[in-house]
């Protein structure tokens, strides 16, 4: 299937025509620009102010104007418990929605899965249109600037489907859910991250979350159960569940490397977190897997 043919109006669902630098959907009489050779499927007049916040925020991530690409050790840890899920990606398309820093979207697509990259912000997927250039990954991987709670992606369509960071920053968590649930086929796999709930943090570090969420923005933390609640209409099975940023690893992350500067520490941080992924407990973050069909 040609890339673009993943792509429908994400207001209506029907199919977009193509014009001079333009998408077209003609029942709802909408345009939609390509900017850079990327669909911008949503309406910016639209965007809430939670919306408008959070791609100012991401937009002035000092990340985003980095153009090398580096696998960082907790990007391996995200990448080895999808493989640890699932198996069979070659030729599977996957949707990564909220794609950022874009490490799940290279590196699924060296195995040889279709990815659609989803983001809101423009400039994180400008940068990895850059990236998949490099290294000869753009016929794989679509790009798309859309919001998740309208997918402009064709119903049914999506082999696996990746929320990593997302759920949380988002005002319209049902719609959001049931997009996903939309473009899912009936064997359809999602794996989903979000903060864990305060209660189960280590109480040394809840005001230094407690911050964090309001400075990036996070409307809410889950644990297992509100997760298997939410995903209900989902329909599938709860496969795994791994919790991650125990004490170990945030004292590692936070004071040795940010505040000194050890880089080199980066894999104990993940070595350590590790042997705790099964303990929910001084967890900061819960890692669920679900499996259709």
């Amino acid at each position: 299937m040609k890339l673009f043919n993943y792509l429908c109006c994400p207001k209506c669902k029907n199919k977009l025509t193509s014009g001079r630098f333009l998408l077209i959907c003609k029942k709802c009489k909408l345009s939609y620009k390509v900017q850079k050779g990327i669909p911008i499927l949503v309406r910016l007049k639209e965007f809430s102010r939670q919306h408008q916040k959070q791609i100012d925020y991401f937009s002035n991530c000092g990340d985003v104007i980095k153009t090398n690409y580096k696998l960082e050790e907790w990007h391996k840890s995200f990448l080895r418990r999808f493989k640890e899920n699932f198996q069979d990606l070659k030729d599977k398309t996957i949707l990564d929605c909220g794609t950022g820093q874009g490490y799940m979207t290279i590196e699924l697509a060296k195995e040889g899965a279709t990815i659609i990259a989803c983001d809101l912000t423009i400039e994180w997927l400008v940068r990895l249109k850059k990236i998949a250039k490099q290294k000869g990954l753009e016929k794989k991987i679509l790009l798309v600037c859309c919001s998740a709670e309208e997918l402009p992606i064709r119903s049914k369509s999506v082999d696996y489907f990746i929320s990593n960071a997302l759920l949380e920053h988002l005002e319209k968590e049902k719609e959001a859910i049931s997009e996903a649930s939309r473009v899912c086929k009936k064997k359809a796999g999602l794996m989903i991250t979000t903060p864990l709930l305060y209660r189960f943090l280590n109480p040394l570090f809840i005001p230094y979350f407690f911050i964090q969420d309001k400075i990036i923005g996070h409307l809410r933390r889950y644990d297992e159960k509100r997760l298997t609640s939410v995903f209900k209409i989902f329909k599938g099975e709860l496969k795994n569940v791994y919790y991650t940023g125990h004490f170990s690893k945030v004292v590692i992350t936070i004071f040795f490397m940010k505040i000194l500067g050890l880089q080199k520490l980066a894999r104990v941080g993940e070595e350590v977190d590790r042997k705790s992924e099964r303990i929910k407990i001084g967890a900061s973050n819960i890692c669920v897997f679900f499996q259709r069909g």
